[in-house]
């Protein structure tokens, strides 16, 4: 019986299924359940959950075996490396004109930058307004200091090459009127020396003339005592006798005295003397030597300024590229050393210097490539 139930049931449903399916609406006179079993089901469903399946089974497929690109950016600079010429502000000016940008090509030669040049124009011209100024003072110290060694030769005076004739005059001037005030001054005490010697003169005179009265005045005095005392005299002529003697030797020792008031001013006038020359001397010597050393110092100056003069425009020193570039408004004040660019060689190399965030840091590896976009 189990054996045949089956075949039973079977023949019967192929019946029942061969007579629903002649009338499709036959379904719905069945039981619910009778219905699901015996309704065949719709294709539509079927195809969807089949290309459902499809679906992820290639997608598990391309997961193992396909690759995903995972950008990971690294912001960063550009370095050159090897021989890169910085480009720098030689001192404190506006700037006129910006020539250049970031990653242009310039020859060597070529003007970058270009400086406000007022000021250094000025700083220039009075730097040679002082070096002239300079080199008159020594010049005319130099002709001073030719008179002191060489008292019998004329002030010799020569103007520098190039200088502003007005000013060579009025250094000649100047050197003149001081070597006449010393001329004065010696003059003056010399006058003094000969008048003294003229008086210590005067005075031998008169003193060898009452050394030799002196011994005569003497002898009358004496006589004359003599003969008061043989009362051949009156007292009148001895008293008169021992006066003209008593003066005479006090004259004598007021002309010895005043002889060598004379005698010691002539020293000390001699003295002023030697000490006017010796300060003069001095004076000349120092300012010579004070004259030289500004004259070193203007004309290092000048230098300077010429230099800074010249190099108000900036301009490349070798062929290359454009990097770094660190001014870019006109009118802006840069200062001495300030760095302004950098030029990188055609020949030289650029090393850049990149930074991962952490969250990428998995993703990159050593030898893979890379774009550098430069911004």
């Amino acid at each position: 019986m189990s054996d045949v139930m089956p075949i039973a049931r079977g023949r019967r449903r192929g019946w029942f299924s061969r007579l629903i399916a002649q009338d499709d609406d036959a379904y719905a006179f069945l039981p619910v359940a009778l219905e699901i079993v015996e309704r065949p089901a719709p294709p539509l469903p079927r195809a969807i959950a089949l290309t459902i399946c499809a679906a992820c089974t290639v997608g598990l497929i391309w997961a193992s075996i396909g690759e995903v690109e995972i950008v990971a950016n690294a912001p960063g600079v550009i370095v050159p490396i090897g021989k890169a010429k910085i480009v720098q502000a030689v001192s404190t000016a506006n700037i006129d004109v910006i020539l250049v940008e970031d990653g242009q090509h310039v020859m060597a030669g070529q003007t970058l930058i270009r400086l406000d040049p007022v000021s250094a124009y000025a700083s220039r011209d009075k730097s040679l307004t002082d070096l002239h100024a300079s080199r008159l003072d020594v010049a005319g110290l130099s002709a001073l200091s030719d008179k002191l060694a060489e008292p019998d030769l004329d002030l010799s005076f020569v103007a520098p090459t190039g200088s502003d004739p007005l000013s060579a005059r009025e250094a000649l001037a100047a050197i003149r009127a001081r070597a006449a005030d010393q001329a004065r001054k010696l003059a003056s005490l010399s006058a003094q020396i000969a008048e003294k010697r003229a008086e210590i003169l005067e005075g031998q005179d008169t003193l060898a003339k009452l050394s030799a009265d002196l011994p005569m005045l003497a002898s009358v005095r004496d006589m004359y005592a003599r003969l008061d005392k043989e009362h051949l005299a009156s007292r009148l002529n001895v008293v008169q006798s021992l006066q003209h003697y008593t003066d005479t030797k006090n004259d004598l020792e007021i002309q010895s005295a005043h002889r060598d008031e004379a005698v010691a001013a002539v020293a000390d006038l001699r003295h002023q003397y030697e000490a006017q020359h010796a300060v003069y001397a001095h004076d000349v010597l120092k300012d010579l030597a004070e004259a030289r050393r500004k004259l070193a110092e203007n004309e290092a100056s000048y230098r300077a300024a010429a230099h800074e003069a010249a190099d108000t425009d900036l301009r490349a020193p070798v062929s290359g590229i454009v990097q770094q570039l660190s001014v870019h408004s006109v009118r802006g004040v840069v200062t001495a050393g300030d760095r302004l660019m950098v030029i990188v060689p055609d020949d030289g190399k650029l090393d850049v210097e990149a930074e991962i965030t952490n969250r990428d840091i998995g993703f990159v590896s050593e030898g893979q490539k890379v774009q550098v976009k430069v911004a």
